[in-house]
């Protein structure tokens, strides 16, 4: 009996000792995050490289000590979260818009500014915030075009605004990088606790929050991190079935950028396909599609019923190259490509539909029918991550800053655990 007893005090200690590769993954995930501050900030480098090994001590001696393990990584949440974003918001406060990514943050901020002022931010003019940032397109300076357009979807204005308001009530102005750290360092905090509770270790959190491809852009100002968590959730969520908070989740996401899109289609399609099996209440599928939409709907209808033209100008139109100071054809993507080699002429014109909206199309409904054959939790975070990298490549302006979002969807479809039906 008493051996029985160790040999299960042992297994459990084992199970609650992370996997080295998990924690391999941690180091070397945080070094190329704290590579990307290029010397700027010393000292947090250096209170980093104490904190990786303190990590590393807890790890050896007090595995079972969650809230330890939690602490070092919260330590972390701030050092490579926090600290860097406020030197940015510090560089933004002295005009160094060099520091605003593409102006996003910068618009951004003087759309909330609008909004509480009583006025249309689709129908508001950013040239004077974006007087000093022009973009670069193939070695030539030109006009931003967000000078005239408001590219986000309206829950976006409706976060900020309940961070702005009562700040501006008192008298102070905010970054939306607030916001976005607040979002931030709550994910990381949850997502830490879950991921000890299921797994054991900090795998999930460490994939999603100290992502180097992710981080560098939180600093800057882009808004991802919003889509990030949205995805989080509701892949948490689904792994105890709970559609309806996984459908709201990214309806969420989706009501701040329609970049999550073809995601959103893979969730309805396998909610779809489970029902389809008997594997998911018909109604309960229902009602978590209704939820994946009604995020974006109620945010978008003020401004449907406001100007309608100037919504859909920018919100829509905007992103399909179909407004004349369209975004101009640069990046990663095909149509950039196609650029280069000669094959199309003119950066600021119209991209070709065979090289971006037909191959994108045939890449989601490739997706589509993988979801609907084969509808695993796995599946559905996997493919979401290919379909998600497909569309962005035929995109006429494919950053790489928008690899953040595929990248995070093909985090969670490999370490996010999967319960089965019946244990669900």
């Amino acid at each position: 009996m008493t051996s029985t007893s160790a040999a299960t005090e042992a297994g459990s200690r084992a199970r609650v000792l992370p996997d080295p590769r998990l924690v391999e993954f941690m180091v070397c995930t945080t070094a190329l995050a704290g590579g990307r501050l290029n010397g700027r900030l010393p000292l947090p480098v250096a209170l980093l490289a104490g904190v990786v090994a303190a990590h590393g001590l807890v790890l050896a001696r007090w595995p079972a000590r969650r809230g330890l393990r939690l602490a070092c990584f919260a330590l972390m949440l701030a050092l490579l979260g926090v600290v860097p974003a406020a030197r940015y918001m510090q560089a933004t406060a002295r005009g160094d818009v060099r520091q605003a990514l593409d102006g996003g943050v910068l618009v951004s901020d003087e759309a909330v500014r609008v909004l509480l002022d009583g006025r249309d931010p689709y129908q508001a003019s950013y040239a004077e915030t974006l007087d000093h940032w022009r973009i670069d397109v193939e070695g030539r300076p030109a006009d931003n075009p967000l000078i005239h357009h408001y590219p986000y979807w309206p829950g976006s204005l409706a976060l900020l605004a309940t961070v702005e308001a009562p700040l501006r009530a008192l008298g102070r102005d905010a970054d939306p990088r607030v916001l976005y750290l607040l979002v931030y360092c709550a994910l990381g905090l949850w997502l830490g606790r879950w991921s000890l509770r299921e797994r054991g270790h900090l795998g999930v959190a460490l994939a999603v929050c100290l992502n180097p491809l992710l981080l560098p852009y939180l600093w800057q100002g882009a808004n991802d991190v919003l889509l990030v968590a949205g995805m989080a959730v509701a892949a948490v969520a689904l792994t105890s079935r709970r559609v309806v908070l996984a459908g709201l989740a990214l309806g969420a996401a989706l009501s701040v950028k329609l970049l999550i899109a073809p995601m959103v289609v893979l969730f309805v399609v396998w909610l779809a396909a489970e029902a389809s099996r008997g594997r998911l209440d018909r109604g309960r599928a229902w009602w978590a599609a209704a939820a994946t939409m009604a995020p974006a709907i109620l945010t978008a209808v003020p401004f449907l019923l406001w100007h309608p033209g100037a919504f859909l100008t920018d919100a829509v139109a905007y992103h399909l190259g179909l407004v004349g100071d369209a975004y101009p054809i640069a990046g990663h993507g095909l149509p950039a490509q196609l650029l280069r080699a000669g094959v199309l002429t003119d950066p600021f014109g119209p991209s070709p539909i065979w090289a971006t909206a037909l191959p994108a199309a045939v890449v989601l409904a490739a997706g589509a029918w993988w979801v609907w054959s084969r509808p695993g939790l796995r599946t559905l975070l996997g493919v979401s991550g290919l379909v998600l990298s497909g569309v962005l490549f035929f995109h006429r302006s494919f950053m790489f800053y928008y690899v953040d979002i595929p990248a995070t969807a093909l985090a969670l479809a490999a370490l996010v655990p999967v319960r089965s039906p019946g244990a669900a």
